[in-house]
């Protein structure tokens, strides 16, 4: 007996399904589960599972499956009765959600790759704008302390030195940000 409604989720018309078992209707590489899940009927295990088929289309047709076995008045395994809810839609949304799921770890761990470069980046131009600095700073330092500098020329000193503190500090930000 093939039900009718399982026939027309799968896509065929109840008289193709009949004499066939349902791993003929699996996707090939389940098909081994199924198998032992039949075994499992066999010897008198009830179960409820997710269980994927493949449709006459080619589509595929997701169910939780549950089975229980018919055994004859001597105890002989007869047959199994099986009801499929069709959860396709479902595995789709999880699948979807998995999907974005993964492309947000995948920026994620871009971002902080991205971020750690600009770190490095940021620390290592702070390093080598500072080291040119340190002999300016120094002369100017000796030139603003220089007794008979005139005093157009102290002034540009001291203005220079105005710039150069400025930039220091700004560079000093840049090394406290990339920390």
């Amino acid at each position: 007996y093939v039900n009718r409604r399982m026939a027309e989720l799968l896509g065929y018309a109840p008289e193709e399904m009949v004499g066939r078992v349902h791993t003929d209707f699996m996707w090939e590489h389940d098909r081994p589960k199924g198998d032992v899940d039949m075994e499992r009927r066999r010897e008198g295990t009830a179960a409820v599972w997710d269980q994927r088929y493949r449709r006459k289309d080619g589509s595929e047709l997701w169910t939780v499956a549950s089975c229980s076995t018919l055994h004859d008045t001597a105890g002989k395994f007869v047959g199994a009765l099986g009801m499929f809810t069709d959860i396709t839609e479902r595995k789709r949304a999880e699948a979807e959600r998995q999907a974005l799921l993964d492309r947000e770890r995948a920026a994620r761990a871009e971002a902080e790759k991205a971020n750690e470069a600009k770190d490095r980046f940021l620390a290592v131009l702070s390093h080598e704008l500072r080291t040119p600095l340190s002999p300016v700073v120094m002369t100017i330092a000796e030139l603003e302390q220089h007794p008979t500098l005139p005093d157009d020329v102290r002034e540009s000193v001291s203005m220079v030195r105005r710039n150069i503190d400025l930039e220091t500090r700004l560079i000093d930000d840049l090394l406290d940000l990339s920390r």
